[in-house]
Parts: structure tokens; sequence; C-alpha cells
């Protein structure tokens, strides 16, 4: 989920989305030779992805941003990348700092573990909600951060990991949203919270309105400016500009 800056799942996610079998053998490939713990691998006994007990996703993002002993965690996976060790690796410079997060002796590991659990249902039960609100967290940091470059990968990333989903057993869907969720805070960390308070002020503007009305149409002037932010999209020559106006557009499909 989190190797190669979140590409593997993406080709793979992708692929289901567009039902492509070369895109879909490059994305497992890609997950098999790319694959990143996150405080999960075998040095890890105890580590939870997620829990029916753990805060609302949306409380607890909210908790992270907030919280400025964050920026002694990037400085940290910044040292430490930078070290002989994982400079050796030679992996770029946002993966090696990534990697710092799988080690067990560093505060960034005992971060995740002790703070990052997602709440999702127990198996049997609907996960439309926790749906919902990591699709508000993805679109929420990517427009409060003013389109950081790895931001946008949590965005896209997550709209592969939901195409995903429904091949896979009622566990694994959970594992998979759960380390989603520790991959982009580990994202964020890394990036150090980019323009974080522009996020956390887009979060409470939706808990406010979100109540307000299920009815969710544009005016005609709302529809005319999304019509022509598709188009813009076309001449746009960085891929990531399309891929980012195509999920919100999926997402505004699935979620009427």
């Amino acid at each position: 989920m989190a190797g190669a800056a979140m590409h593997p799942v993406i080709h793979t996610g992708w692929a289901v989305d567009v039902e492509s079998d070369n895109m879909a053998a490059e994305g497992l490939a890609y997950m098999a030779t790319a694959f990143q713990p996150l405080a999960t691998g075998a040095h890890h006994s105890l580590y939870q992805l997620w829990s029916p007990d753990a805060p609302h996703p949306i409380d607890m993002l909210e908790q992270i941003l907030a919280d400025d002993s964050l920026s002694q965690l990037t400085k940290r996976a910044v040292q430490l990348s930078q070290t002989e060790d994982y400079k050796q690796l030679n992996r770029g410079g946002f993966q090696q700092r990534l990697i710092t997060f799988d080690n067990p002796n560093e505060p960034m590991a005992q971060f995740l573990n002790d703070k990052v659990v997602l709440k999702l249902p127990e198996t049997g039960n609907n996960l439309t909600n926790s749906i919902e609100a990591l699709t508000v967290m993805a679109a929420s940091i990517v427009y409060g951060s003013d389109n950081e470059f790895f931001i946008i990968h949590g965005l896209t990333s997550l709209h592969s990991v939901l195409c995903v989903l429904p091949h896979l057993n009622e566990l694994a869907q959970r594992d998979a949203l759960g380390y989603w969720f520790r991959a982009l805070v580990a994202t964020f960390i890394i990036q150090d919270r980019p323009n974080h308070k522009n996020t956390l002020a887009i979060i409470k503007r939706w808990q406010a309105d979100k109540n307000t009305s299920n009815n969710h149409q544009l005016s005609d002037d709302d529809k005319a400016w999304w019509l022509q932010t598709l188009q813009a999209t076309t001449d746009s020559l960085d891929e990531h500009v399309p891929k980012t106006v195509y999920v919100l557009k999926r997402w505004a499909e699935w979620q009427a």
C-alpha cells in the first residue's frame, strides 16, 4: 500500500477500474517488488490496523493534524533517512523517509502503532459510512494542501483501494483500508503536514454542513464551472491533474 509512494496500488486499482489485464499484471508485480511495511514488519509484534473501538476517523485525523509535536517526527525521519544505512537503499528521498517509519526503535513507528488505528465496523457490517469519512479526508487534505504532490497520491490511491475492495473478503477489505489510512498519515507526517490548518478548516466546514441537505444538486453556475474544470484537465501536461479530477468525478457519481 505504501511502497513507491503508493504507485503500486494505484496501478492495480486503476487496472481494475478500467478492466486492463496488462495493467493489473504490472500493478501486482509492482506491489510485490515495492512492498513497504509501516510499523507492521516481523519485528513489530503488537499493532492494530483497525478496530470498531477506535475514535471516529475524522476526529482522529483532526487530532493528528493539530499535533504540533509531529514536526519532531518529520525531522527525525529526515535525519535517519540521510544516514549511510538508508542511503545505501537508494530508494529515493521520499521512500527512504517512509522506510524509517518501520524502525521499531524510532518514535515514528511508535506513533503509528499507538495512535493510528482506523475505526471500522466488525465484519458483517456495512462499510459505507467509513468509506465516506475516508473520501472526505483524502479530498480535504488534497484541497487544503494546495495539491501537494505526494498527498495527491493519497487521493488517487484511495480510489484504487475502493476499486479493489469488492474482490477481497471482508477481513482483507478492513486490513486494506486500515493500512491505507496508516500510509496516508505517514505521508502527511513525512511532508510536514502541508497547510494542515487549511485542511482542518475544510473538515470542520464539512462537519457543519453535512447534515443540512442530502440533495447535493449543483446550481447552473456550479455545473458550468465543473464542466470547464473537466475540460481544462485535458490541456494539462501533468498526468496528476486529470487523475485527481477523475477520482472526484467518480466519487460524485457514487455518492450522488
